[in-house]
């Protein structure tokens, strides 16, 4: 089984006293139990699982109506949507943190059970029980590509799936 990605609540404000430094100001810990929704893959019959990839910062309707599309169009079972860490080509332009893009993701894709939000691109630090990733100091960023990705996901699919 490749766990994909999870879902949550998230409360807005601070609890339990917790002291949230200033990238952390706009969301919390993830909280919640039910956090849990992950892409089986070990199925008798042949998947076609889409994998959608990009900055969504911030996910917007249109990446959700391009997803429902691509699922009408080539018959997918299920579409990964996964929030890049380091893009290559934005390289120098300023982004949300991945944490906050992740939580964004997951909140957009929670109607719909074929959207599984992934943690295929997330920081290698990122802790997904938190809504933050660990501070690394002097540690160079490498970008994410999806040749990379696309690699690393066919290793955990049923040969007689097919990745769109």
């Amino acid at each position: 089984m490749l766990k994909a990605g999870f879902v949550c609540h998230l409360n807005f404000g601070q609890t339990d006293n917790e002291q949230l430094d200033s990238t952390d100001k706009t969301f919390l810990l993830f909280k919640s139990s039910t956090c849990q929704r992950t892409l089986e893959t070990k199925t008798l019959a042949a998947m076609n699982i889409g994998l959608f990839g990009g900055t969504f910062d911030p996910i917007h309707v249109g990446h959700l109506a391009l997803a429902r599309a691509a699922r009408e169009r080539c018959k997918l079972s299920r579409i990964l949507f996964t929030p890049a860490n380091v893009p290559p080509h934005k390289q120098a332009q300023p982004l949300s943190p991945f944490a906050l893009r992740y939580a964004m993701t997951a909140l957009a894709t929670a109607q719909e059970t074929d959207f599984i939000p992934s943690l295929l691109e997330a920081p290698e630090d990122f802790d997904p029980d938190m809504v933050r990733t660990k501070k690394g100091k002097g540690r160079e960023l490498k970008p994410n590509y999806t040749m990379d990705t696309v690699r690393h996901l066919k290793q955990s699919l049923n040969k007689a799936d097919r990745l769109f």
